[in-house]
């Protein structure tokens, strides 16, 4: 009977093993449908229409033609069926001169169009010698040209020919730095262009449409060339948005075809137009028209001597269906889509020159093979077969079979329920009772599987495993957020939001400690009350939750507060509510190198290790490889960022772990095996700080932590004291850093001066709210003085006070202000604990603390995520440590 109650259970464990498995297959199969169904619903608009809604065009060069030339041109575009002509009309050959005129050949290009009954859509750039602004560089929010006097010349183009043309494009791909006078092409200033002349056509001419835009598709990061979606994102933030009546896009479709669904802002193809009109939703800007000034697919033959071009290229037999796809996918998809401009008639170019891949007549004007295609393109029936509606079968059979296995579950719960119970119960007690080993090594398959995965639903089934796996070890999820923390660049997508690792372990741990206390305490959390610095955090939080509402990018100042003011915040709380397990050891006078509180600092220096020695692999790398690779040039030396993307930035996040090392190798009562461990941890981050050669790391922050070890440590420290203070003096005299030039001159240099002035005035404008969230980068170019030209693009003020003040306005200053008085103050009463190695941990806290505030003073002391992070850790333990053996109490 034994024998066959135990093969009864195994088969009944079996099928709920199976059922469960199927469920989760089925649950991973629904997903995929649903991402593979609003994949190809993705910028679909369900508004019907009829055919003539999208009017077709095609890009024209007709300024040089002479009268009977010009005729049969129009005559030829007005047979193919095309309603819309782009003609550039160049300033400089317009205006040579201030305010000479020359339009006779323009006259007649303007009447031919007229006559032959097409609309003109008038590109207007191209500016002359006299109207660049000349020495010095202009700054990033000043355009390379006279915006004044463009207006002038936009306003008498207007006012001539406003009769025949109400369509005015300003400038052409500005996002280019050869369109932008070789210049950063900085968003701001092309608003400013914009600003100047869009009401000055729309005086010259009432009836007129401002196309703005006509932004080149690129990949570039900047600053030069920049990356077309982010041009307009910081367009938008710098205001520009109200100054143009119609966007103007470049859809080309590069190396796929209409049917390419991918929307990503590094990806280059026909549905980058997709983005585009997102992020115009986002802005608020949905009614507005978007206008494909420029499109197509490029046809070269296989033997073209000239250039390559960098659209991509294939045979009229591939070109030939993407070209009528695009235009049925527009018809059936994109009522936001008004006027589709081929990309070139007859170029004038020479003959090398790749955009005759894209021309509809040739040098001597017979018709390539494109021009019947782009003729089909005007039999709506025809195009529209090349295009299917997306479908939704798979998404509806995918529904039909959760639904299905939803209603087999219903049915068969009773018999299951309490069968898979015995089975999940059995199971968990065998896990938890496997040694650590195991678990650790499942959490780590799960985590490599986490970031290789792509798709939403399996990441949340990934994250639910770890979660059990997590249960019963919940201080490996804390422990793993704060050695995570340094890694933040390495963020995985999730749907619409990028979780860094460090956010995505302290979710995991808030989501275990929430579970397991409230079945221990109720929901009761392990608070002795509240503290006054529990209640600046809290302010700290809601406070800068108003900031979005008037940040010049929304969506970056919720990533901002997200990570460095949400976050930062769990992790202090999490560490405060879990204070009551910090205590001492049984035996204070053991040598040993872990307390409960101390193990997030151990996993935390333990970080500064791991990107101390990619620093020193970095650098390396760079001694033995001619070119240093990796390595900031500076001088003579070449600077190491490590795991970030700037020396200061390694420079700021070890500055704040070595004084915690040194401490801890000096008084912290380990035992040798320790101490050698920690003194080699302590030898590696000082090289590495070395090697950043930042003057704010070395005549500030060291300085400053070792005069607190100082005062700390007087008696024992006074040696190291003077050295420190020699050490210092022979900087100052001799030279700050081998390589970087002379002490006093450079370091003159190396102030902040105008960029603070620049900073105070921004503060002054918006004192009470600032200017928000991860918003100076948009609003420093509108205030930034000729001196700082050597710094165009910065991201903060390099002063963590102002960079407070700036951002969420005196408020938020005065909540900064409290924030650190009470996190030093919680610290310093930390150093009253009795065991030798948490004093030791709370003198290096309160040392990297102070240190990172010197810092602080000439470059970014908060808002990053590491450092925010680094702040809340250091707070929390300090304030864990101060209630140990009542300390504070």
């Amino acid at each position: 009977m034994n024998g066959l109650h135990r093969q009864a259970g195994r088969r009944r464990r079996g099928v709920a093993v199976v059922y469960v498995a199927c469920l989760l297959c089925l649950v991973a199969a629904s997903g995929i449908a649903w991402r593979a169904w609003r994949r190809a619903h993705r910028g679909v608009e369900a508004v019907r229409r009829d055919a003539t809604e999208v009017q077709l065009g095609v890009n024209v060069d007709l300024g040089q033609v002479d009268a009977e030339e010009l005729d049969r041109a129009l005559r030829d575009v007005a047979a193919l069926g095309f309603r819309w002509v782009r003609q550039r009309f160049p300033w400089s050959a317009i205006e040579p001169q201030p305010g000479v005129y020359r339009w006779e050949r323009w006259d007649a290009l303007v009447e031919g169009v007229e006559r032959h009954g097409l609309g003109m859509i008038a590109v207007l750039d191209g500016p002359p010698e006299w109207s660049v602004r000349g020495d010095p560089v202009p700054l990033p929010c000043v355009p390379p040209w006279r915006e004044d006097a463009y207006a002038r010349f936009v306003s008498a183009f207007a006012r001539r020919y406003g009769e025949v043309i109400d369509h005015y494009q300003v400038w052409d791909e500005p996002n280019l730095s050869r369109s932008w006078g070789g210049g950063h092409a900085a968003p701001c200033a092309y608003s400013v262009l914009l600003q100047a002349a869009y009401p000055a056509i729309h005086a010259a001419d009432p009836t007129a449409w401002v196309l703005g835009g006509g932004l080149a598709p690129t990949q570039a990061p900047g600053p030069d060339n920049l990356n077309d979606l982010t041009y307009l994102r910081q367009l938008y933030a710098s205001g520009g948005g109200p100054y143009f009546d119609i966007l103007a896009i470049k859809s080309y479709g590069f190396w796929s075809g209409p049917d390419d669904r991918r929307v990503e802002p590094d990806v280059l193809n026909y549905s980058r137009a997709v983005a585009t009109r997102e992020l115009m939703r986002a802005r608020g800007d949905a009614t507005k028209p978007v206008w494909a000034v420029e499109w197509g697919w490029n046809v070269l033959p296989a033997e073209w001597p000239g250039e390559r071009p960098p659209w991509g290229r294939d045979v009229l037999a591939v070109q030939r269906p993407r070209i009528l796809g695009a235009v049925a996918r527009a018809l059936a998809e994109w009522p936001w889509l008004k006027a589709m401009c081929w990309a070139e008639y007859q170029p004038d170019v020479p003959a090398s020159d790749p955009r005759w891949g894209f021309a509809l007549r040739d040098i001597d004007g017979s018709p390539t093979p494109l021009y019947e295609v782009l003729r089909a393109t005007q039999d709506t029936q025809r195009v529209l077969s090349y295009w299917p509606r997306p479908g939704t079968m798979r998404w509806v059979g995918a529904s039909l079979l959760l639904l299905v296995a939803g209603v087999g579950w219903v049915i068969g719960w009773r018999r299951c329920a309490e069968t898979c119970g015995d089975v999940l119960r059995g199971l968990w007690e065998q896990w938890i009772a496997l040694p650590p080993s195991y678990p650790l090594l499942a959490l780590l398959g799960t985590a490599v599987l986490y970031a290789l995965t792509p798709w939403p639903e399996w990441v949340l089934i990934e994250l639910g495993i770890a979660a059990l796996l997590l249960y019963p070890h919940p201080r490996w999820a804390l422990l793993g957020a704060v050695f995570g923390i340094p890694f933040f660049y390495g963020a995985k997508p999730v749907g619409t939001l990028r979780l860094v690792p460090a956010e995505t372990l302290l979710l995991l741990a808030l989501v275990v400690h929430g579970v397991r206390w409230s079945r221990e305490k109720g929901w009761r959390l392990a608070f002795s009350g509240w503290s006054p610095l529990d209640g600046v955090w809290v302010l700290w939080v809601a406070w800068g939750a108003l900031s979005p509402a008037n940040a010049p990018d929304p969506p970056l100042a919720w990533r901002e507060w997200r990570l460095c003011l949400l976050g930062p915040a769990l992790l202090y709380f999490l560490l405060r509510a879990g204070r009551g397990r910090a205590q001492t050891s049984p035996d204070q006078g053991q040598s040993s190198v872990s307390t409960p509180m101390s193990e997030p600092l151990l996993a935390w220096m333990l970080s500064g290790v791991v990107v101390a020695l990619v620093g020193m692999g970095q650098w390396l790398a760079g001694a033995l490889l001619p070119s240093g690779a990796g390595l900031v040039p500076a001088g003579s030396v070449g600077r190491v960022t490590g795991v970030y993307y700037s020396p200061n930035h390694v420079a700021l996040y070890l500055g704040r772990i070595l004084p915690l090392a040194l401490t801890l190798a000096l008084w912290g009562g380990l035992e040798r095996r320790w101490r050698s461990w920690v003194w080699g941890a302590a030898a590696l981050l000082g090289v590495v700080l070395y090697l950043t050669y930042s003057r704010g790391a070395w005549l500030l922050a060291v300085p400053v932590a070792l005069a607190v070890m100082g005062w700390s440590y007087r008696r024992r420290f006074r040696w190291s004291m003077a050295a420190g203070a020699l050490l210092a003096l022979a900087c100052l005299i001799g030279g700050v850093f081998y390589g970087r030039g002379e002490a006093l001159s450079d370091l003159l240099d190396e102030v902040r001066l105008p960029v603070w002035q620049s900073t105070i005035e921004m503060i002054a404008d918006h004192p009470w709210r600032g200017v928000g969230l991860d918003g100076f980068r948009f609003v420093y170019p509108h205030y930034m003085r000729t001196e700082a030209w050597g710094e165009p693009l910065l991201y903060h003020p390099h002063n963590l006070w102002l960079d407070a003040a700036v951002r969420l306005g005196l408020p938020g200053l005065g909540a900064f202000v409290a924030l650190v008085v009470y996190s030093v103050r919680e610290i310093a009463r930390s150093r009253g604990v009795r065991s030798p190695l948490q004093r030791a941990v709370a003198v290096g806290l309160l040392a990297g603390f102070l240190a990172a505030l010197a810092h602080g003073l000439v470059d970014s002391g908060y808002f990053l995520p590491d450092l925010a992070w680094s702040l809340a850790l250091v707070t929390g333990a300090g304030q864990a440590y101060a209630h140990v053996s009542g300390v504070g109490a």
